[in-house]
């Protein structure tokens, strides 16, 4: 609460500058804050948004993996924790048997999302090799529609989740690609 007063304080010149200030005037009150906020604050830990945090899990449907495609979009203004907030999903539902899929649009990477894609689609819809057998090659999908051959296979055995960072800087071809996997649509990839 004295923070907040800070921040508030009529006077400018009393106000923190910059995020160091802040953090130092944080670590000031530390001490009166509540023993589970220091320790996440100290340890740099992800803190807040609880109920944004179990709507998306509920959204995203872990309860039920084989309800099939569930889709959210998480945005936001730039610095205002967008980054942490996914990366605390993802290590949410990790815990909960999702297996995680990420990717960024070519503009961002020079790779397409297919191509990122590729492999660890494909690495989740293989089958585990049974004990004392040799482990089979095999070979990566070529083709958009193998890619998503490959990803409705895994989905029926796990929960996958793909996270795309920046997909409003997709292109047509990787935005028509997110489609179809959204509607488990074969037909049409190109």
């Amino acid at each position: 609460c004295k923070v907040v007063e800070r921040l508030l304080e009529p006077n400018p010149a009393n106000r923190p500058e910059t995020s160091k200030a802040l953090m130092a005037l944080v670590a000031e009150f530390a001490d009166s804050m509540a023993v589970p906020v220091r320790a996440a604050l100290k340890n740099g830990a992800f803190v807040g948004r609880e109920t944004e945090l179990s709507d998306c899990t509920a959204a995203l449907d872990m309860e039920r993996p084989s309800a099939g495609v569930s889709s959210i979009e998480v945005h936001g203004a730039p610095g205002i924790g967008v980054t942490s907030f996914l990366r605390e999903l993802q290590d949410r539902l990790e815990a909960r048997g999702a297996t995680i899929l990420t990717a960024v649009p070519r503009a961002t990477s020079g790779l397409t999302l297919q191509s990122q894609l590729r492999e660890p689609v494909h690495a989740a819809a293989r089958q585990p090799t049974p004990p004392g057998e040799a482990e089979q090659p095999f070979a990566l999908c070529a083709t958009s529609t193998d890619l998503l051959d490959d990803f409705l296979v895994a989905a029926q055995e796990k929960r996958l989740v793909l996270f795309v960072d920046g997909w409003r800087l997709c292109d047509a071809a990787e935005r028509q690609f997110i489609q179809r996997l959204l509607l488990q649509d074969r037909a049409s990839v190109g």
